[in-house]
């Protein structure tokens, strides 16, 4: 019975987290209430406050959350099997700009971005939550790349990967705007992909790979 109520528990919370996500991605943070959370995740607002305290303690965990499931993907894409750096780095880049493909997940990151300006001790945990996830994904691929390469090196490299690609993906996707010169999404990826397999040491790709 115990394992079956703590299983409802995790079901709920979870409910309520993803009410609250959409309710934030919409709404906004500051407009959004507890009793729409609430009402949006079919609870009432006992329950609400039985799991979460206030909204800032739903927005750290919704950030908590966004960590986890980002690592899930990273090893469910099963990038700690890949050793071949180029289709690695390719799988990288889906993996970044799957984020940008949903709506809500962009209306959350803006809404969670600017309640970081508003808010140093939630930026210091973004900024912990975003160090964490470089850091695994930096341990998943460094062996794609040389033992004999710093795991910081290559964590590093990730960082400015997947700057070059969000920015490319702000003009391209978000704003609509084409950049001049750099071609369509699928060539700038593989001109990023041999830019950084290069600059991490890997040999250069064979004609044809």
């Amino acid at each position: 019975m115990r394992v079956k109520d703590e299983r409802l528990c995790e079901q709920r919370r979870g409910r309520i987290m993803a009410a609250a996500r959409g309710r934030f991605a919409r709404l906004g943070y500051d407009a959004c209430s507890m009793g729409s959370i609430a009402a949006a995740a079919g609870v009432n607002k006992a329950t609400l406050y039985y799991y979460f305290k206030g909204k800032r303690d739903l927005l750290k965990a919704l950030l908590h959350d966004s960590w986890l499931r980002r690592t899930s993907r990273a090893a469910a894409d099963g990038l700690k099997q890949e050793r071949d750096a180029r289709r690695l780095l390719r799988r990288l880049a889906a993996l970044y700009l799957g984020e940008l493909r949903s709506v809500e997940d962009r209306e959350f990151n803006r809404i969670l971005l600017a309640e970081c300006l508003r808010d140093p001790e939630l930026a210091a945990e973004n900024v912990l939550h975003t160090d964490r996830t470089f850091e695994e994904y930096a341990a998943a691929v460094r062996p794609a790349f040389g033992s004999g390469l710093p795991t910081r090196r290559v964590k590093q490299a990730l960082h400015q990967f997947k700057g070059a690609l969000l920015h490319y993906a702000q003009y391209t996707r978000l704003m609509r705007i084409p950049l001049k010169g750099l071609g369509s999404e699928r060539s700038y990826v593989e001109a990023l992909v041999e830019t950084f397999a290069r600059g991490l040491g890997a040999p250069a790709a064979e004609r044809g790979a």
